[in-house]
């Protein structure tokens, strides 16, 4: 079965993937061959299966294997017992190809599912098996949306006493389309300055009125890198040197920058140290994200 979660960008799909991966009730019906592959805007047919055999077995397989005999391999390990895998970030690449990729699937084991996340209704209607109905997540209804929004951007203060940042809080919440990750951001670099001048510089950006498409990241998520101190921004924009969605070890990445020269010493904290700091407070602007297949480790 191929189950399908569909919805514009930020609203929670993978989220919500995340949380059915690592429930203790689905740990147990699949027990270890649970997999988890980050897809994106290229759909790599072999990289997606051979990311798939590995997991299952545990070794890694060289790269001259073709896809044929990776998808041979794989089939043989279908057939063993059931499996969830999830295909994480779909996009439109994918429909012309979808069918030769899942060929090996359609025998598998039963009770095994497919879940797919994608920002493309085409998407989810090309993978969905006929046994299952894409699954549409929607934004934040306005009142739900309007409370977790001020305690991201209000933090321990009462709206109550800051009557004109309401106000202007109230104008960019509308902007937001119920996004959780638009309003954890925004709110959280609104949090920077309780100040009518920081509010309003935050709400008169211009990249507010940035064109974008209705299945993307909102532009307005830009904000936050824009104003990141100039340390924070450097390590960041470093991070555009790796493929997307790599996954990489906390320390891995933090000496990489104390290498380069990106951290700053402060006092007698430790350079590795303080690119601790660096990479926490990056994730705590949701630049970066906990790998879910390590829910517990540091990746």
């Amino acid at each position: 079965s191929v189950l399908p979660i569909f919805s514009i960008g930020g609203v929670g799909k993978s989220t919500l993937a995340q949380f059915i991966y690592n429930d203790p009730r689905v740990q147990a019906h699949f027990g270890k061959r649970r997999v988890w592959v980050c897809v994106s805007d290229l759909f790599d047919k072999r990289r997606i299966t051979k990311e798939i055999i590995e997991s299952f077995t545990k070794e890694e397989y060289k790269p001259l294997f073709s896809l044929d005999a990776l998808q041979v391999e794989m089939m043989e390990q279908l057939g063993r017992r059931k499996f969830l895998l999830v295909l994480d970030d779909i996009w439109q690449e994918a429909i012309d190809e979808w069918e030769s990729f899942y060929a090996p699937f359609k025998n598998g084991p039963k009770g095994s599912m497919i879940l797919v996340t994608t920002r493309f209704t085409t998407v989810a209607d090309r993978v969905a098996t006929n046994n299952c109905k894409p699954i549409q997540l929607e934004g934040l209804d306005r009142d739900i949306f309007w409370e977790f929004f001020s305690k991201c951007s209000f933090g321990e203060e009462r709206p109550e006493s800051y009557p004109q940042l309401q106000d202007i809080g109230h104008n960019i919440a509308s902007r937001l389309c119920g996004s959780p990750l638009a309003a954890k951001t925004i709110g959280r670099l609104l949090n920077m300055e309780l100040t009518v001048q920081h509010w309003e510089t935050v709400r008169n950006s211009e990249l507010w009125e940035l064109p974008h498409r209705e299945n993307e990241i909102l532009p307005a998520l830009q904000l936050s890198y824009l104003y990141l101190p100039q340390e924070l921004k450097r390590c960041f924009a470093f991070c555009c040197m790796f493929p997307k969605d790599y996954s990489f070890e906390r320390d891995e990445i933090v000496d990489i920058w104390v290498a380069e020269g990106f951290v700053v010493s402060s006092g007698s904290t430790r350079l590795e140290d303080m690119g601790i700091r660096y990479l926490d407070d990056l994730r705590s602007r949701f630049l970066f994200q906990t790998d879910p297949k390590y829910p517990n480790r540091t990746r």
